[in-house]
């Protein structure tokens, strides 16, 4: 009895983990550039469920928070493959005047855009899971990278630095 029991319950949770979809998960790495502050690691997008985008942007250094606000620290993608890619959709980490870590997005043609927590789980990644899907845009989002600007004017409006500013570290453009 107890090993039919036993038997049942590891071919209920076989049969969900294989059912369940795998996670999909693109990345990008970036050298040392050697630079004094806000150096790019890595980032990654990874599409957690159907609704749900994981950001992921790592320094080489640590970065406090305030590093954030007069800097553009962000991932941007595009609807078109890495060869012809160019920013239509921003994804910018800051702290607000309160000092709470946010992310903020949107299309950068519409000048609209929608705000979420962020968290800063270690002293260099920044990290944010929102409420968003890759394949939710027509078209489809196909690339991204990671870019950090110089500083930028200050502006305290959310759509602020999602795009412009002049880039001092970016990524290459990679698929989704």
């Amino acid at each position: 009895m107890m090993l039919r029991r036993t038997l049942a319950v590891c071919i209920m949770v076989g049969t969900i983990a294989v059912l369940q979809g795998p996670a999909r998960a693109k990345s990008i790495t970036d050298s040392d550039d050697g630079l004094p502050r806000l150096d790019i690691r890595s980032a990654s997008v990874t599409q957690m469920a159907r609704d749900e985008v994981e950001l992921r942007l790592v320094f080489w250094d640590r970065t406090p928070q305030w590093m954030l606000r007069r800097r553009a620290a962000r991932i941007e993608m595009s609807f078109a493959r890495p060869k012809h890619a160019s920013e239509a959709l921003g994804f910018r980490f800051w702290p607000n005047r309160r000092g709470q870590l946010r992310v903020t997005w949107g299309e950068l043609a519409s000048d609209c855009c929608a705000r979420h927590g962020a968290q800063h789980p270690d002293p260099f990644t920044y990290l944010a899971v929102i409420p968003f899907s890759l394949r939710g845009a027509v078209p489809a989002l196909q690339s991204f990278r990671a870019l950090r600007t110089a500083q930028l004017k200050p502006c305290w409006h959310t759509i602020c630095g999602l795009s412009g500013g002049r880039h001092v570290d970016k990524t290459a453009w990679v698929r989704t």
